[in-house]
Protein backbone atom coordinates (compact mmCIF):
# COMPACT_ATOMS: atom_id res chain seq x y z
CA UNK A 1 0.00 0.00 0.00
CA UNK A 2 1.39 3.50 -1.04
CA UNK A 3 1.63 6.17 1.32
CA UNK A 4 3.52 9.65 1.15
CA UNK A 5 6.74 10.03 2.96
CA UNK A 6 8.03 13.61 2.22
CA UNK A 7 5.81 16.47 0.71
CA UNK A 8 7.41 19.78 -0.75
CA UNK A 9 5.55 22.35 -2.31
CA UNK A 10 7.67 25.74 -4.21
CA UNK A 11 5.33 28.62 -5.66
CA UNK A 12 1.64 27.09 -5.66
CA UNK A 13 -0.97 28.92 -5.06
CA UNK A 14 -0.68 30.59 -1.36
CA UNK A 15 2.49 28.39 -0.25
CA UNK A 16 5.98 30.01 -1.40
CA UNK A 17 7.76 26.79 0.31
CA UNK A 18 6.78 24.51 2.70
CA UNK A 19 8.51 20.81 2.76
CA UNK A 20 6.86 18.18 5.01
CA UNK A 21 8.80 15.20 6.27
CA UNK A 22 5.52 12.78 7.15
CA UNK A 23 7.41 9.94 8.77
CA UNK A 24 7.45 12.31 11.41
CA UNK A 25 3.95 12.51 11.63
CA UNK A 26 1.15 9.91 12.68
CA UNK A 27 -1.62 8.61 10.00
CA UNK A 28 -3.37 11.60 10.87
CA UNK A 29 -1.70 15.01 8.72
CA UNK A 30 -2.84 17.89 10.76
CA UNK A 31 -2.62 21.26 8.34
CA UNK A 32 -3.23 23.99 11.01
CA UNK A 33 -3.27 27.94 10.53
CA UNK A 34 -5.61 30.91 10.34
CA UNK A 35 -7.34 31.67 6.91
CA UNK A 36 -5.74 32.59 4.09
CA UNK A 37 -2.64 30.47 5.60
CA UNK A 38 -2.32 28.67 2.68
CA UNK A 39 -3.64 25.62 4.60
CA UNK A 40 -5.61 24.61 1.37
CA UNK A 41 -2.95 25.39 -1.04
CA UNK A 42 -0.72 22.22 0.96
CA UNK A 43 -3.76 19.83 0.64
CA UNK A 44 -4.22 21.19 -3.21
CA UNK A 45 -0.99 20.51 -3.65
CA UNK A 46 -1.26 17.48 -2.67
CA UNK A 47 -3.92 16.45 -5.20
CA UNK A 48 -2.32 18.38 -8.14
CA UNK A 49 0.72 16.32 -7.60
CA UNK A 50 -0.89 13.58 -8.05
CA UNK A 51 -3.93 13.94 -10.27
CA UNK A 52 -2.71 17.05 -12.60
CA UNK A 53 -4.48 20.81 -12.63
CA UNK A 54 -7.95 19.28 -13.00
CA UNK A 55 -7.82 17.99 -9.81
CA UNK A 56 -8.59 21.21 -8.41
CA UNK A 57 -9.10 23.98 -11.17
CA UNK A 58 -7.44 27.39 -10.83
CA UNK A 59 -6.84 30.56 -12.49
CA UNK A 60 -4.09 31.10 -10.99
CA UNK A 61 -1.38 27.79 -9.56
CA UNK A 62 1.70 29.67 -9.66
CA UNK A 63 2.56 32.09 -6.86
CA UNK A 64 2.57 36.22 -7.22
CA UNK A 65 5.56 37.04 -8.44
CA UNK A 66 7.34 33.71 -9.53
CA UNK A 67 7.79 31.92 -12.97
CA UNK A 68 6.52 28.08 -11.96
CA UNK A 69 5.40 26.36 -9.42
CA UNK A 70 6.77 22.57 -8.28
CA UNK A 71 5.11 19.94 -6.36
CA UNK A 72 7.41 17.27 -4.95
CA UNK A 73 5.54 13.98 -3.37
CA UNK A 74 7.79 10.79 -2.01
CA UNK A 75 6.18 7.96 -1.80
CA UNK A 76 6.65 4.73 -1.17
CA UNK A 77 7.71 3.35 -4.36
CA UNK A 78 7.86 6.31 -6.44
CA UNK A 79 8.57 10.05 -6.45
CA UNK A 80 6.29 12.59 -7.94
CA UNK A 81 7.85 15.67 -9.53
CA UNK A 82 5.43 18.21 -10.89
CA UNK A 83 6.20 21.58 -12.44
CA UNK A 84 3.59 24.17 -13.33
CA UNK A 85 4.40 26.90 -15.59
CA UNK A 86 2.80 29.64 -17.21
CA UNK A 87 2.42 27.49 -20.52
CA UNK A 88 1.71 24.49 -19.01
CA UNK A 89 2.53 21.66 -16.75
CA UNK A 90 5.15 18.66 -16.95
CA UNK A 91 5.65 15.57 -14.55
CA UNK A 92 8.48 12.78 -13.51
CA UNK A 93 7.67 10.12 -12.34
CA UNK A 94 10.84 7.98 -10.67
CA UNK A 95 10.48 4.83 -8.88
CA UNK A 96 12.42 3.89 -5.61
CA UNK A 97 15.36 3.07 -7.68
CA UNK A 98 15.49 6.15 -9.39
CA UNK A 99 14.70 5.14 -12.82
CA UNK A 100 12.21 6.87 -14.62
CA UNK A 101 8.68 6.05 -15.67
CA UNK A 102 7.13 6.16 -19.38
CA UNK A 103 3.92 7.33 -18.55
CA UNK A 104 3.94 8.90 -15.09
CA UNK A 105 0.15 10.17 -15.19
CA UNK A 106 -1.09 5.90 -16.02
CA UNK A 107 0.98 4.82 -13.23
CA UNK A 108 0.25 7.33 -10.92
CA UNK A 109 -3.90 6.44 -12.01
CA UNK A 110 -3.28 3.41 -11.66
CA UNK A 111 -2.53 3.90 -7.99
CA UNK A 112 -5.63 6.49 -7.28
CA UNK A 113 -9.26 5.36 -7.70
CA UNK A 114 -12.13 7.39 -8.78
CA UNK A 115 -12.79 9.36 -5.44
CA UNK A 116 -10.58 7.72 -3.40
CA UNK A 117 -8.07 10.78 -2.91
CA UNK A 118 -11.33 12.70 -1.41
CA UNK A 119 -13.99 11.16 0.19
CA UNK A 120 -15.44 14.52 0.62
CA UNK A 121 -16.13 14.31 -3.06
CA UNK A 122 -18.60 11.38 -2.56
CA UNK A 123 -20.78 13.57 -0.22
CA UNK A 124 -20.84 16.37 -2.63
CA UNK A 125 -22.31 13.99 -5.43
CA UNK A 126 -26.40 14.00 -5.92
CA UNK A 127 -28.09 10.68 -3.99
CA UNK A 128 -28.27 8.71 -7.90
CA UNK A 129 -24.25 9.52 -8.31
CA UNK A 130 -23.99 8.22 -4.98
CA UNK A 131 -25.71 5.33 -6.33
CA UNK A 132 -23.63 4.77 -9.15
CA UNK A 133 -20.16 4.95 -7.52
CA UNK A 134 -21.36 1.95 -5.13
CA UNK A 135 -22.50 0.14 -7.52
CA UNK A 136 -19.78 0.55 -9.37
CA UNK A 137 -17.73 -0.63 -6.35
CA UNK A 138 -19.27 -3.89 -5.72
CA UNK A 139 -19.84 -5.06 -9.39
CA UNK A 140 -23.37 -7.23 -9.01
CA UNK A 141 -24.28 -9.59 -11.73
CA UNK A 142 -26.95 -7.67 -12.74
CA UNK A 143 -28.45 -4.24 -13.98
CA UNK A 144 -29.95 -2.31 -11.18
CA UNK A 145 -31.40 -0.05 -13.30
CA UNK A 146 -32.71 -2.50 -15.49
CA UNK A 147 -34.32 -4.34 -12.86
CA UNK A 148 -35.91 -1.42 -11.35
CA UNK A 149 -37.49 -0.83 -14.78
CA UNK A 150 -38.53 -4.59 -15.13
CA UNK A 151 -39.71 -4.41 -11.52
CA UNK A 152 -41.77 -1.26 -12.26
CA UNK A 153 -43.58 -2.78 -15.87
CA UNK A 154 -44.25 -5.79 -13.90
CA UNK A 155 -45.68 -3.19 -11.00
CA UNK A 156 -47.48 -1.01 -12.98
CA UNK A 157 -49.05 -3.54 -14.99
CA UNK A 158 -50.26 -5.79 -12.18
CA UNK A 159 -51.64 -2.70 -10.93
CA UNK A 160 -53.69 -1.97 -14.05
CA UNK A 161 -54.58 -5.62 -14.18
CA UNK A 162 -55.81 -5.69 -11.15
CA UNK A 163 -58.08 -2.73 -11.36
CA UNK A 164 -59.50 -4.52 -13.96
CA UNK A 165 -59.85 -7.64 -12.06
CA UNK A 166 -62.15 -5.63 -9.69
CA UNK A 167 -63.97 -4.22 -12.31
CA UNK A 168 -64.92 -7.35 -14.20
CA UNK A 169 -65.43 -8.90 -11.00
CA UNK A 170 -68.27 -6.52 -9.82
CA UNK A 171 -69.80 -6.53 -13.35
CA UNK A 172 -69.60 -10.52 -12.72
CA UNK A 173 -71.38 -10.01 -8.94
CA UNK A 174 -73.75 -7.94 -10.83
CA UNK A 175 -74.64 -10.55 -13.46
CA UNK A 176 -77.88 -12.78 -13.30
CA UNK A 177 -77.04 -16.93 -13.58
CA UNK A 178 -80.23 -19.20 -13.59
CA UNK A 179 -79.49 -23.17 -12.45
CA UNK A 180 -82.31 -24.49 -14.59
CA UNK A 181 -82.12 -22.41 -17.72
CA UNK A 182 -80.47 -25.00 -20.59
CA UNK A 183 -77.09 -24.49 -21.73
CA UNK A 184 -78.37 -23.10 -25.11
CA UNK A 185 -81.67 -21.28 -26.23
CA UNK A 186 -84.50 -22.92 -28.11
CA UNK A 187 -85.54 -22.31 -31.03
CA UNK A 188 -88.98 -20.94 -31.05
CA UNK A 189 -89.47 -22.09 -35.34
CA UNK A 190 -88.86 -25.74 -33.65
CA UNK A 191 -91.27 -25.47 -31.24
CA UNK A 192 -93.93 -24.57 -33.73
CA UNK A 193 -92.99 -26.90 -35.68
CA UNK A 194 -93.37 -29.96 -33.19
CA UNK A 195 -96.65 -28.23 -32.03
CA UNK A 196 -97.89 -27.84 -35.44
CA UNK A 197 -97.16 -31.39 -36.05
CA UNK A 198 -98.85 -32.90 -33.28
CA UNK A 199 -101.67 -30.97 -33.83
CA UNK A 200 -101.90 -32.36 -37.27
CA UNK A 201 -101.78 -35.90 -36.17
CA UNK A 202 -104.57 -35.29 -33.52
CA UNK A 203 -106.85 -34.21 -36.60
CA UNK A 204 -106.28 -37.56 -38.38
CA UNK A 205 -106.95 -39.07 -34.94
CA UNK A 206 -110.11 -37.50 -34.90
CA UNK A 207 -111.47 -37.68 -38.35
CA UNK A 208 -110.64 -41.56 -37.58
CA UNK A 209 -113.03 -41.50 -35.03
CA UNK A 210 -115.22 -39.14 -36.66
CA UNK A 211 -115.31 -41.67 -39.23
CA UNK A 212 -116.46 -44.59 -37.22
CA UNK A 213 -119.12 -42.67 -35.88
CA UNK A 214 -120.10 -41.50 -39.40
CA UNK A 215 -119.70 -45.67 -40.62
CA UNK A 216 -121.81 -46.71 -37.83
CA UNK A 217 -124.26 -44.22 -38.59
CA UNK A 218 -124.60 -45.17 -42.25
CA UNK A 219 -124.81 -48.93 -41.25
CA UNK A 220 -127.67 -48.55 -39.28
CA UNK A 221 -129.50 -46.53 -41.92
CA UNK A 222 -128.74 -49.50 -43.83
CA UNK A 223 -129.98 -51.77 -41.88
CA UNK A 224 -133.44 -50.26 -41.69
CA UNK A 225 -133.74 -49.14 -45.09
CA UNK A 226 -133.34 -53.46 -45.33
CA UNK A 227 -137.13 -53.84 -43.28
CA UNK A 228 -138.10 -51.11 -45.42
CA UNK A 229 -136.71 -51.62 -48.97
CA UNK A 230 -137.42 -55.17 -49.33
CA UNK A 231 -137.04 -54.90 -52.90
CA UNK A 232 -133.47 -54.01 -52.65
CA UNK A 233 -132.64 -56.34 -50.28
CA UNK A 234 -129.95 -57.65 -52.41
CA UNK A 235 -128.58 -54.37 -52.84
CA UNK A 236 -128.93 -53.60 -49.63
CA UNK A 237 -127.06 -56.58 -48.25
CA UNK A 238 -124.40 -55.72 -50.69
CA UNK A 239 -124.56 -51.99 -49.26
CA UNK A 240 -124.46 -53.97 -45.75
CA UNK A 241 -121.47 -56.47 -45.99
CA UNK A 242 -119.35 -53.38 -47.64
CA UNK A 243 -120.22 -51.28 -44.77
CA UNK A 244 -119.75 -53.79 -42.64
CA UNK A 245 -115.88 -54.20 -44.18
CA UNK A 246 -115.32 -50.44 -43.68
CA UNK A 247 -116.44 -50.52 -40.47
CA UNK A 248 -114.63 -53.05 -39.69
CA UNK A 249 -111.77 -51.14 -41.30
CA UNK A 250 -112.06 -47.83 -39.18
CA UNK A 251 -112.43 -49.67 -36.32
CA UNK A 252 -109.32 -51.76 -36.77
CA UNK A 253 -107.51 -48.05 -37.54
CA UNK A 254 -109.22 -46.29 -34.48
CA UNK A 255 -108.43 -49.34 -32.14
CA UNK A 256 -104.07 -48.96 -33.03
CA UNK A 257 -104.54 -45.03 -33.18
CA UNK A 258 -102.31 -43.59 -30.52
CA UNK A 259 -104.11 -41.29 -27.94
CA UNK A 260 -104.51 -37.91 -28.92
CA UNK A 261 -101.07 -35.74 -27.83
CA UNK A 262 -101.76 -33.05 -25.10
CA UNK A 263 -101.11 -29.68 -26.53
CA UNK A 264 -100.79 -28.06 -22.90
CA UNK A 265 -97.38 -28.82 -22.49
CA UNK A 266 -96.26 -27.87 -25.79
CA UNK A 267 -98.34 -24.44 -25.32
CA UNK A 268 -96.77 -23.95 -21.87
CA UNK A 269 -93.11 -24.64 -23.50
CA UNK A 270 -93.79 -21.78 -26.57
CA UNK A 271 -95.12 -19.08 -23.71
CA UNK A 272 -91.99 -19.07 -21.87
CA UNK A 273 -89.53 -19.75 -24.79
CA UNK A 274 -88.73 -15.92 -24.23
CA UNK A 275 -88.21 -16.77 -20.65
CA UNK A 276 -86.01 -19.74 -21.00
CA UNK A 277 -84.02 -18.24 -23.81
CA UNK A 278 -83.35 -14.87 -21.60
CA UNK A 279 -81.98 -16.86 -18.92
CA UNK A 280 -79.47 -19.27 -21.05
CA UNK A 281 -78.48 -15.39 -22.71
CA UNK A 282 -77.81 -14.56 -19.20
CA UNK A 283 -75.75 -17.34 -18.57
CA UNK A 284 -73.45 -17.19 -21.63
CA UNK A 285 -73.00 -13.75 -20.14
CA UNK A 286 -72.42 -14.98 -16.81
CA UNK A 287 -69.72 -17.78 -17.71
CA UNK A 288 -68.26 -15.30 -20.20
CA UNK A 289 -67.46 -12.92 -17.39
CA UNK A 290 -66.54 -15.93 -14.75
CA UNK A 291 -63.78 -17.18 -17.22
CA UNK A 292 -62.57 -12.91 -18.36
CA UNK A 293 -62.07 -13.01 -14.02
CA UNK A 294 -59.79 -16.22 -13.85
CA UNK A 295 -57.79 -14.94 -16.89
CA UNK A 296 -57.67 -11.68 -15.02
CA UNK A 297 -56.42 -13.35 -11.44
CA UNK A 298 -54.00 -15.93 -13.42
CA UNK A 299 -52.47 -12.70 -14.53
CA UNK A 300 -52.37 -10.80 -11.06
CA UNK A 301 -50.78 -14.22 -9.76
CA UNK A 302 -48.33 -14.45 -13.00
CA UNK A 303 -47.25 -10.61 -12.88
CA UNK A 304 -46.96 -11.21 -8.85
CA UNK A 305 -44.63 -14.24 -9.18
CA UNK A 306 -42.16 -12.16 -12.20
CA UNK A 307 -42.20 -9.32 -9.32
CA UNK A 308 -40.96 -12.08 -6.54
CA UNK A 309 -38.40 -13.03 -8.86
CA UNK A 310 -37.37 -9.54 -9.56
CA UNK A 311 -36.87 -9.22 -5.84
CA UNK A 312 -35.20 -12.28 -5.36
CA UNK A 313 -32.63 -11.61 -8.27
CA UNK A 314 -31.75 -8.30 -6.24
CA UNK A 315 -31.74 -9.90 -2.62
CA UNK A 316 -29.41 -12.39 -3.46
CA UNK A 317 -27.30 -10.18 -5.47
CA UNK A 318 -26.81 -7.74 -2.69
CA UNK A 319 -26.34 -10.72 -0.44
CA UNK A 320 -23.62 -11.82 -2.63
CA UNK A 321 -22.14 -8.35 -2.75
CA UNK A 322 -19.77 -7.47 -0.33
CA UNK A 323 -20.18 -4.23 0.80
CA UNK A 324 -17.71 -1.39 2.61
CA UNK A 325 -19.66 -1.57 5.32
CA UNK A 326 -22.02 -4.00 7.07
CA UNK A 327 -25.15 -1.32 7.17
CA UNK A 328 -24.73 0.40 3.71
CA UNK A 329 -27.84 -0.86 2.04
CA UNK A 330 -30.33 0.41 -1.15
CA UNK A 331 -33.95 1.79 -1.00
CA UNK A 332 -36.30 -0.64 -2.20
CA UNK A 333 -36.22 1.01 -5.51
CA UNK A 334 -32.42 0.89 -5.57
CA UNK A 335 -32.56 4.55 -6.38
CA UNK A 336 -31.02 5.90 -3.01
CA UNK A 337 -28.01 4.91 -1.06
CA UNK A 338 -28.91 4.44 2.81
CA UNK A 339 -27.15 3.74 6.35
CA UNK A 340 -29.27 1.47 8.74
CA UNK A 341 -32.10 1.84 6.00
CA UNK A 342 -32.25 5.49 6.76
CA UNK A 343 -31.08 7.66 3.54
CA UNK A 344 -27.54 8.90 3.10
CA UNK A 345 -28.60 12.49 3.22
CA UNK A 346 -30.46 11.76 6.28
CA UNK A 347 -28.30 10.25 8.95
CA UNK A 348 -25.56 12.21 10.79
CA UNK A 349 -22.09 14.10 9.56
CA UNK A 350 -19.99 11.02 11.24
CA UNK A 351 -21.74 8.24 9.65
CA UNK A 352 -21.72 10.72 6.20
CA UNK A 353 -17.92 10.63 6.73
CA UNK A 354 -17.36 7.18 7.76
CA UNK A 355 -19.70 5.48 5.20
CA UNK A 356 -17.64 8.11 2.01
CA UNK A 357 -13.82 7.38 3.79
CA UNK A 358 -14.86 3.22 3.49
CA UNK A 359 -16.73 3.48 -0.23
CA UNK A 360 -13.27 5.80 -1.33
CA UNK A 361 -10.90 3.24 0.06
CA UNK A 362 -12.97 0.46 -1.98
CA UNK A 363 -12.55 2.60 -4.64
CA UNK A 364 -8.71 2.86 -4.19
CA UNK A 365 -6.65 0.90 -6.60
CA UNK A 366 -3.09 1.09 -3.45
CA UNK A 367 -3.10 4.90 -2.81
CA UNK A 368 -3.45 5.09 1.18
CA UNK A 369 -4.01 8.77 1.12
CA UNK A 370 -7.09 11.18 2.10
CA UNK A 371 -7.59 14.40 2.38
CA UNK A 372 -10.49 16.62 4.21
CA UNK A 373 -10.53 20.30 4.03
CA UNK A 374 -13.05 22.41 6.55
CA UNK A 375 -11.77 19.71 9.47
CA UNK A 376 -12.55 22.55 11.98
CA UNK A 377 -16.51 21.47 11.27
CA UNK A 378 -16.10 18.20 12.53
CA UNK A 379 -17.33 17.63 15.40
CA UNK A 380 -15.80 15.20 17.88
CA UNK A 381 -18.24 11.95 17.00
CA UNK A 382 -17.11 12.58 13.39
CA UNK A 383 -13.75 13.21 14.30
CA UNK A 384 -13.82 9.53 16.14
CA UNK A 385 -14.99 7.79 13.22
CA UNK A 386 -12.40 9.00 10.93
CA UNK A 387 -9.45 8.49 12.91
CA UNK A 388 -10.56 5.12 13.58
CA UNK A 389 -10.98 4.27 10.13
CA UNK A 390 -7.27 5.51 9.57
CA UNK A 391 -6.28 3.62 12.15
CA UNK A 392 -7.59 0.39 11.20
CA UNK A 393 -7.30 0.68 7.30
CA UNK A 394 -3.69 1.74 7.37
CA UNK A 395 -4.78 4.96 6.16
CA UNK A 396 -2.67 8.49 6.03
CA UNK A 397 -5.42 11.52 6.29
CA UNK A 398 -4.38 14.93 5.45
CA UNK A 399 -6.68 17.02 6.83
CA UNK A 400 -7.37 20.87 7.30
CA UNK A 401 -8.47 22.83 10.74
CA UNK A 402 -8.41 26.80 11.13
CA UNK A 403 -6.25 28.63 13.84
CA UNK A 404 -2.70 27.13 15.05
CA UNK A 405 -2.62 23.99 16.62
CA UNK A 406 -0.46 22.85 20.05
CA UNK A 407 -0.75 19.00 18.67
CA UNK A 408 2.49 18.03 18.18
CA UNK A 409 1.83 15.87 15.14
CA UNK A 410 0.17 19.27 13.48
CA UNK A 411 1.93 21.15 10.92
CA UNK A 412 0.84 25.18 11.34
CA UNK A 413 1.16 26.96 7.80
CA UNK A 414 1.61 30.89 8.33
CA UNK A 415 2.11 33.34 5.07
CA UNK A 416 2.96 30.65 2.50
CA UNK A 417 5.15 28.88 4.81
CA UNK A 418 6.18 26.09 7.53
CA UNK A 419 5.76 27.84 11.03
CA UNK A 420 6.16 25.65 13.88
CA UNK A 421 6.45 22.17 14.19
Amino acid sequence: MVHANVLTIRDYKGISWVSLDLTESGDVVMIAGPNGAGKTSVLDALAVGLNGPSAVPTARPIRDGAESAEIVIQLDDYTVVRKITETGTTLVLRDKFGVKISKPQDTLNSLIGKLSFDPQKFQALKPKEQLDVLLDVLELDFNPAELAAQRATAFDARRDTSRELKSATAVLDGMPHHADAPEAEQSFADAMAARTAAQERNQKIKQAHDNVSRAEQDLETKRGAVFLLKEKLAEAEANERAAVELAEKCRAFAASAPAPVDLTALDEQISNLETVNAKVRANTAHNSQAATVTALESRVAELNGIMTGIDKIKSDGLAAAVLPMDNIGFDDDMTTLTIDGVPFAQVNTGQRFEASMYISAKLSKGLRIMRISDGSLLDQETLRRVRAFIEKNDYQLFIETVGFSDDEDAWNIEGGQLATR
